[in-house]
């Protein structure tokens, strides 16, 4: 988990919470967050932003999506270790990185044999969430 300045901290839990609310199909799945220092759900030991899972009645969810939300100060080597992670738990692994970090993501991407299934930018401008790929 990054270590980031308190106002890059609340940036990036809005992020969380818009992304996790707009970007994904619910449809016989459910959502879960890790924002800030919270332990909401884990995958295997690690907290991922946001993950998102197939309920199945009978059987146990099914893990489909992990998501790492970054800020301008959170895409750096110590934090790609944590991507590589993320993109070996077998299921569908999505970057976001504002606009400006999507050379430094791809670049630490390519360093580390990183290939997330989508490298996104994200901005929030007065509440409202924008996302492009890469």
């Amino acid at each position: 988990m990054a270590k980031r300045l308190d106002r890059l901290q609340s940036d990036h839990d809005i992020a969380v919470k818009l992304i996790a609310e707009i970007e994904f199909d619910l449809t016989g799945r459910k959502i879960y967050t890790n924002p800030g220092q919270q332990h909401n759900f884990d995958v295997g030991g690690v907290w991922p932003d946001i993950a998102l899972v197939r309920s199945r009645p009978i059987f146990s969810d099914q893990l489909i999506l992990v998501a790492e939300i970054e800020t301008p100060d959170s895409v750096t080597n110590d934090e790609a270790s944590q991507w590589k992670t993320y993109s070996e738990l077998g299921c569908n692994f999505v970057l976001y990185v504002p606009f400006a970090q999507c050379e430094e993501a791809r670049r630490l991407c390519n360093q580390h044999r990183i290939m997330p299934s989508e490298l996104k930018w994200y901005s929030v401008v007065q509440g409202t969430l924008v996302t492009q790929c890469c």
